[in-house]
């Protein structure tokens, strides 16, 4: 077992230059404060990845205490989609957050 558990072998780059297979997507999910954004940072390192946050705190602007936001020179280093779209006074809901992940997708080529 290495330190991302079992069943990575597959997706850790083993020299850190090229992954041994290709894959369309890496999916980190857990509980909160269990270390997903440092792992997803930490995989982006040395590969191509770009990081979709789906955390419902994290899409909002200048709420930065308590929703352990990557700080922004990470933010900026990292592609990351989906982090500070709006502000708290506005309108945000499940429906909305599937249209900007939809268009994050398809902009990307994700």
């Amino acid at each position: 077992m290495n330190k991302y558990g079992d069943g990575y072998e597959k997706i850790i780059p083993k020299n850190k230059m090229r992954f041994k297979y290709a894959i369309p997507a890496v999916f980190l999910i857990g509980p909160t404060a269990s270390g997903k954004t440092e792992t997803a940072i930490e995989l982006t390192t040395n590969s191509p990845f770009e990081i979709i946050s789906i955390d419902s705190a994290m899409v909002y602007k200048d709420m930065d205490i308590g929703t352990c936001k990557p700080h922004k020179d990470i933010l900026t280093k990292t592609k990351h989609h989906l982090v500070n779209l709006i502000t708290p006074k506005q309108h945000f809901d499940l429906g909305i957050f599937l249209k900007y992940l939809e268009l994050s997708i398809k902009r990307n080529n994700i």
